[in-house]
């Protein structure tokens, strides 16, 4: 989904791709985009939290709950640093390769 904040034509996806090397995609619009022109993307994803310690993870903490058991709670913990970010949302976060 992609909306136009502009009161310029309408902005629609006209193809996406995706290179899983390279860890990316582009979006293509049928019409180019304006210098300055601004918009608004909306991307559904959705994963699961496991424990692995990457991005959005679960957690056991003793505080929380006395054993670790299945139907007790755990919490969920994020670690984006310095490149986790991306295990738990679509981002590109590799600290050597920023914009400048």
């Amino acid at each position: 989904f992609i909306e136009s904040l502009a009161m310029s034509a309408p902005l629609e996806v006209s193809r996406i791709s995706s290179d899983t090397e390279k860890e990316t995609i582009i979006i293509y619009a049928n019409r180019a985009v304006q210098t300055y022109e601004e918009f608004m993307i909306q991307i559904t994803y959705r994963g699961v939290a496991v424990l692995d310690g990457n991005g959005l993870y679960e957690h056991w903490d003793p505080k929380f709950s006395k054993t670790l058991d299945s139907n007790e709670p755990f919490i969920l913990v994020s670690n984006n640093f310095p490149a986790g970010a991306r295990f738990w949302f679509p981002c590109f976060d590799d600290p050597d390769k920023n914009s400048r």
